[in-house]
């Protein structure tokens, strides 16, 4: 796909550089896809939807979804905005945002994945609704309390909007529609305006009607106005614009936000009452076909073809068919919250396995800049992959069903099958064809994919005593996993490095098994060593020249719960909870550190490195950090090795806590040589945040906290210290 230019103005949109903390030789280099927030307006047109979102009171999150399976929806393409999103309209290939404070916005979205930001326009604030006729745009600005402005601007040029007049309402109007030469509004304390736009540079007040009720909707076809309130809608004779009479009202629910006319059809969105569809054939008695259930709270609405999409606030987006007026069916719910879960790179393009069931592909050539080219809905949730050939492999956490995804066209990827499997396939060898995978309840099991669409068990390995393989790697005849398990406490016990003689693959031989003291997440194999990332110690680096014995050449704690690891040449690449580092290991028993960069506290979950470019899945976001400082080319003696003390600075003696086992309480020392700020927390084994015992400037000096576990659950708990720049964690063990 051809990428386009895309105008990032620096005043409305946020630069998609991440800036979570400090790095040492890594900068944070550029990051896709945000939270969704708040779903608050909604357009659609054709097969794509453009939503809404409210993130905070500064900003506001553009989304374009594709809607053309309305029972599965995608998203496609997002933009993050330094200001809240009061309306959208949709006319061809351009968007209109109209924001809270800072104008209205032209958007190209000729191309769904890559939305182009064309110009910026001044207007009044407040944004509230945004109407389309013909060549020109009808918008209501909520200027302060109890004034409203009704702004017209000229779109015969689309790319560049300009003002052609506006009218100030001494009223709170909340919705306008158009029909011909005039303008309807209705007013939140029960006006009904009309005014005539024939020259939209003057426009001129006709009529105003009060009606006995909140007005807050309206929509207009033929001679008849409908006036939605906070209890009724209002049907308005307005054959004579400057006369319009009431003829008719019903109360069918409460708090009307929006009304949708399709041709003999009313569908009106009640805050209290969800959406309901009424007839027109007799204007002045509607009546009542059908209400659609669990459709209410809906902040916005829009119609396309025989489909409804809803803004749901924090829901995301309901969807609604239409299709038979007195049954109305809420189709879906669909938000693209996604937390990423595992990465794959190659050939300049990152595959993303997300929860829920979401498959992702970002073209990451230029890592400041990435773009997603393709996307996918997958039958299950989506935890882990395996890209072979022209396919991927998509598996999620205890589910039997994972998906086969055909990305021979990145652009165009498509379900090609699906294999049973509780768990996840973690290495493929090429040269044999087999895929290894590590199955929650059967241990390790062995998959021919010489036909990749229909994978074939070939062989398994089972040990009872070792508990749930995590993870595993291939080396050779040999294969070496990590496995441990839960009591029914959820509390982690056995944590076993385990190795197999899989020469054939149908019958795997036990060469050993060998206690590690550490809760491993990953395992990488380089060059005679193991490399495994968990737990006390973040890392451990394990000679396996002698698979029968293997033996711990060296072990470090960083900082924290490691939960992503990848070893690429001579260098180690290691996310965590709050931290990126890189660790030069062409001396594995002798590791250096390289780089580091903190992060947020939530654990990234998986670190892909190509080009000296570490691809981080960080809960909501997918980050590129340029490690090439870090991870130089060149011999390792020519690195300017950190300071004495910048690792690991002389600023304190290490904490104590005592007792451990503890029953509820126990209490943690530690002494500062210098001030510093200090932040003592406590995690759960699952990495939930449980206690923070310290934040803030402490003087130096003997210091103790106590932590008490009344109201927690027997099991492990992790301490994370960080003093300045320096971090470590031990664990401590709850008994009731």
């Amino acid at each position: 796909m051809k990428k386009q230019a895309c105008a990032l103005m620096a005043a409305l949109i946020l630069c998609s550089g991440t800036a979570y903390g400090q790095g040492w030789r890594i900068e944070a280099t550029g990051s896709i896809y945000e939270n969704w927030g708040s779903a608050q307006v909604v357009t659609a047109q054709g097969d794509y939807a453009c939503l809404g979102m409210m993130q905070d009171v500064d900003s506001g999150l553009l989304s374009v979804v594709d809607v053309s399976n309305p029972s599965a929806p995608v998203e496609l393409s997002s933009i993050l905005l330094h200001d809240e999103i009061g309306a959208l309209a949709m006319q061809g290939d351009f968007l209109y945002v109209g924001l809270k404070n800072l104008g209205l916005l032209t958007v190209d979205i000729s191309n769904p994945l890559l939305p182009t930001l064309l110009s910026t326009l001044t207007t009044p604030p407040g944004f509230r609704d945004l109407t389309l006729s013909g060549d020109r745009m009808y918008a209501v600005h909520s200027t302060y309390w109890y004034h409203t402005a009704m702004a017209i601007y000229d779109l015969s040029d689309p790319t560049q909007p300009s003002l052609l007049g506006s009218y100030m309402f001494d009223a709170v109007v909340m919705d306008a529609d158009v029909a011909g030469n005039y303008v309807y509004a209705s007013s939140y304390t029960g006006g009904f305006w009309v005014l005539d736009v024939s020259n939209p540079a003057i426009p001129v007040l006709v009529s105003q009607l009060m009606i006995p009720d909140n007005g807050l909707s309206v929509a207009v076809q033929g001679n008849y106005a409908y006036f939605g309130s906070s209890d009724h809608i209002f049907t308005l004779d307005v054959s004579n614009p400057a006369n319009p009479i009431v003829i008719g009202d019903v109360a069918v629910g409460g708090w009307f936000a929006d009304l949708i006319i399709s041709g003999e059809l009313l569908y009106a969105n009640g805050s209290y009452s969800g959406v309901t569809t009424l007839s027109l054939s007799n204007p002045a008695h509607l009546s009542v076909l059908g209400n659609c259930p669990n459709s209410d709270n809906l902040a916005d609405m829009t119609l396309t073809g025989n489909t409804i999409l809803g803004a749901s606030g924090g829901n995301g987006i309901k969807v609604l068919d239409m299709t038979v007026p007195q049954r109305p069916t809420l189709l879906c719910i669909y938000s693209a919250q996604r937390n990423f879960q595992e990465v794959a790179v190659r050939d300049n393009l990152a595959y993303l396995a997300a929860q829920p069931g979401g498959f992702l592909i970002v073209d990451v050539t230029d890592p400041s800049t990435m773009v997603q080219i393709g996307c996918l809905n997958t039958i299950g949730s989506a935890t882990h992959l395996l890209l072979q050939g022209d396919y991927a492999y998509v598996a999620g956490d205890w589910q039997d069903s994972s998906t086969i995804v055909d990305i021979s066209d990145p652009e165009h990827p498509f379900v090609a099958g699906q294999y049973y499997l509780v768990g996840h396939f973690a290495d493929y060898v090429e040269a044999t064809g087999l895929a290894y995978a590590c199955d929650t309840w059967y241990g390790i099991r062995i998959f021919d994919l010489s036909m990749p669409t229909n994978p074939v068990l070939v062989g398994s390995y089972q040990d009872p005593s070792a508990g749930i393989v995590w993870d595993l790697a291939v080396d050779g005849d040999f294969l070496f996993a990590i496995a441990g398990y839960y009591d029914d406490l959820d509390d982690w016990y056995g944590d076993s490095l385990i190795v197999l003689n899989i020469d054939n693959p149908v019958t795997p031989v036990l060469v050993s098994m060998s206690n590690l003291a550490q809760d491993p997440k990953k395992i990488e194999i380089a060059d005679g060593y193991a490399y495994v990332a968990g737990v006390n110690p973040d890392l451990r680096v394990v000679d396996i020249s002698n698979p029968a014995a293997p033996i711990t050449v060296a072990m470090v704690n960083y900082a924290g719960i490691a939960t992503g690891l990848q070893v690429v040449g001579d260098y180690v690449y290691l996310t965590g909870y709050g931290f990126l580092r890189v660790i030069n290991a062409a001396n594995p028993p002798h590791l250096v550190p390289t780089g580091n960069y903190k992060l947020p506290q939530q654990a990234p979950l998986d670190v892909v490195a190509q080009n000296e470019m570490a691809f981080v899945c960080n809960g909501e976001h997918f980050e590129a950090y340029d490690c090439s400082a870090a991870s130089p080319r060149e011999e390792f003696s020519s690195i300017e090795l950190p300071q004495a003390g910048s690792i690991a600075p002389e600023i304190c003696n290490l904490m104590q806590v005592r007792p451990n086992p503890f029953n509820p309480s126990t209490v943690a020392r530690f002494e500062l040589r210098v001030p510093s700020h200090v932040s003592l927390l406590v995690y759960d084994i699952a990495g939930r945040l449980v206690a923070t015992l310290v934040d803030g400037w402490r003087q130096a000096g003997m210091h103790e906290v106590t932590f008490d576990g009344s109201g927690l659950p027997s099991g492990i708990y992790i301490y994370q210290l960080e003093i300045g720049d320096f971090s470590t964690t031990g664990k401590m063990v709850l008994m009731k």
